[in-house]
């Protein structure tokens, strides 16, 4: 099909059904099934950023990257990690120690890795976590999405971007701060790019026909964890896991406050931290990324009281 003519590089999901003569709820299972990229378009969004290397490879791959062509939005610390993923290589950090380029790489040294973290901004497409939860329902509030580099470009050895308030907030407080952290998802949100499009063409719109995505960029859960477990300080190691849970916490808080009052409360009024935990266990299938929680009902009752304690405690 070298005829096939598609008149934009990228598109909303929207679109790109109209294009197609499908469902937007199509699309969605195919990015579910890893047949396609689900994306969603940054601007400027603060982000830690996994680098799985040290730092000598982060210099190196550094050396690497050009500017990109969208130069009328972007500052001059920008690069394109793929063809249409842009980071800004600068944490603005202009009342403290303000870090632009390779600096703004920590490492951090483990038993038989080094993964190494920055503080950066985040421009253009980049692929959705989570995607298979919008398969059910139109929309997702409050979650804490996992985005990766669009794999349009080659490959890149940035595993995973996540909101760096509540990293930034224990980092100086010792306290998760979720407050103005969380996403709000929706179907209209998700973009695809014209390679997916002319992928799904090429294959008459058969979705069993169609080869998986090169996984190489997409954020692999997996990896992440053996990155957190063999870091040598606890905010290395369960980072993820603290945010998946307290997310999960507050959405089953918020979602069914009579049920939570019921089951989670004391009779005096102070929180059960066992019994939420275990109520966000019951529905752990529904409220974590894997439906599945990622530790302990004990260390989820740990992970909730202590985002919990006052900032003086």
């Amino acid at each position: 099909m070298t005829d096939i003519k598609i008149p934009f590089s990228y598109c909303k999901l929207s679109r790109a059904a109209n294009f197609l003569k499908c469902e937007v709820s199509d699309l969605i299972n195919m990015a579910a099934m890893n047949k396609i990229e689900a994306l969603i378009m940054l601007d400027g969004f603060h982000a830690r950023v996994n680098f799985i290397g040290n730092i000598e490879d982060a210099r190196k791959w550094y050396k690497t990257l050009s500017y990109p062509n969208k130069v009328s939005i972007l500052s001059m610390q920008t690069r394109k990690i793929t063809d249409y993923s842009y980071l800004e290589f600068d944490n603005k950090d202009y009342l403290g120690e303000n870090k632009t380029g390779i600096d703004i790489f920590t490492e951090k040294s483990g038993e038989n890795n080094i993964a190494g973290y920055a503080y950066a901004y985040a421009y253009g497409l980049w692929r959705v976590s989570f995607v298979n939860r919008l398969e059910f329902k139109d929309s997702e509030h409050d979650v804490f999405p996992v985005f990766s580099p669009c794999l349009m470009g080659g490959k890149s050895p940035i595993q995973g971007l996540f909101h760096a308030h509540p990293f930034l907030s224990f980092e100086k407080e010792n306290r998760v701060d979720i407050t103005s952290s969380a996403f709000n998802l929706s179907h209209e949100d998700l973009w695809i790019t014209s390679y997916d499009i002319r992928r799904i063409l090429e294959n008459d719109c058969d979705c069993d026909s169609i080869n998986e995505v090169d996984s190489i960029n997409i954020i692999e859960n997996k990896i992440i964890d053996k990155i957190n477990v063999r870091s040598e300080k606890a905010i290395e190691r369960h980072s993820k896991n603290k945010l998946e849970v307290i997310s999960a916490a507050f959405c089953f808080k918020e979602e069914d406050s009579e049920l939570f009052n019921e089951k989670c409360r004391h009779k005096d009024g102070r929180y059960n931290f066992s019994a939420w935990a275990r109520q966000i266990k019951k529905r752990e299938v529904r409220l974590f990324p894997d439906c599945k929680a990622p530790v302990s009902d004990e260390k989820m009752a740990e992970y909730i009281s202590k985002a919990l304690k006052p900032s003086h405690s």
